[in-house]
């Protein structure tokens, strides 16, 4: 039987679990009420066992005789009896140690109690409402905030592997569960699905399992697939463009001339109008021998 609150212990909750403002609240205020319960000591932040007043002695028995003359009253007083730590009416001292190791179970897993604002000084009940006050609105907000991102966030499969996608949506829904919102498995998994492009929804309208894993299993399968299309008609798309340009080089190299020819230049070259020397085919331009080959046999023809 645990009557003395020095026997009590003070836990130190998981660095994650301590308060770090409106992001861990929930989890926090969990660990808190779960520490106070197995400690019998929640009462003492709910504020309903109040401080009793400052007593140093109990009259233990009071005796009486009589007599036919006199009448002689006796009393005796003795150190109150402890109580249990459980009791809902402690003795002052006893609330007093009690509150305060209720107070450091609080006060002990905030990481920064000046900062959030804590004034230890006060009564467990005091410090608790405080808290609650400070951040429960907040927290509100913060969950709708949270479900909000977790339901408009979409897959972007060109800038985005299906794994981080995967890691992404269950960071989102645990910073969710960490406010203290709610979205069970088969709400997560309807959720993963509508987060998908419209070009998927073909291959995604009968996703086979329950489970939010199970979609995950299928959508990663998916995305393999479709990866390997697209790099499929990657390669299909270098290839066609390899063709075009080498076709485009042929032609320019054809017909150098057709291409820029103007009435009113004339080559220096060979004297003709309709180019300049850089495009000339004759001996001595900036394109000779690239012409056709029946203008090299009338053009030799014309020399000789």
């Amino acid at each position: 039987m645990l009557t003395n609150p020095s026997n009590v212990s003070i836990p130190r909750f998981p660095e994650d679990n301590q308060l770090d403002g409106d992001r861990n609240w929930c989890t926090y205020k969990r660990e808190c009420i779960l520490a106070l319960k197995a400690r019998s000591l929640l009462q003492y932040i709910e504020g309903t066992i109040v401080r009793p007043l400052f007593q140093t002695t109990q009259t233990a028995a009071t005796t009486t005789t009589s007599s036919t003359t006199a009448t002689t009253t006796t009393s005796s007083s003795t150190t109150p009896t402890q109580t249990p730590i459980w009791s809902s009416t402690p003795l002052y001292k006893e609330w007093i140690a009690r509150d305060a190791t209720a107070t450091s179970i609080i006060v002990t897993n905030v990481r920064d109690p000046v900062g959030v604002g804590i004034e230890d000084n006060k009564s467990a009940a005091e410090i608790w409402k405080f808290l609650t006050n400070k951040y429960e609105k907040r927290v509100e907000q913060r969950i709708h905030l949270a479900d909000m991102a977790l339901r408009s966030h979409t897959y972007e499969p060109e800038s985005t592997t299906m794994e981080d996608h995967e890691k992404k949506m269950k960071n989102l829904l645990r910073t969710l569960k960490d406010y203290g919102g709610t979205c069970n498995d088969p709400q997560f998994r309807l959720i993963v699905i509508a987060s998908l492009p419209l070009d998927w929804k073909q291959d995604t309208r009968n996703v086979p399992g329950t489970s939010s894993e199970d979609a995950f299993t299928f959508l990663h399968s998916l995305y393999l697939e479709k990866q390997q299309e697209r790099e499929s008609s990657e390669r299909d798309e270098k290839r066609v463009k390899v063709l075009l340009a080498s076709q485009n080089t042929t032609a320019v190299a054809v017909e150098p001339q057709r291409a820029g020819r103007n009435s009113d230049l004339v080559c220096s070259n060979c004297g003709k109008r309709g180019h300049t020397v850089h495009r000339c085919w004759a001996k001595g331009g900036g394109a000779e021998g690239k012409g056709p080959k029946n203008w090299q046999v009338s053009y030799t023809n014309a020399e000789h």
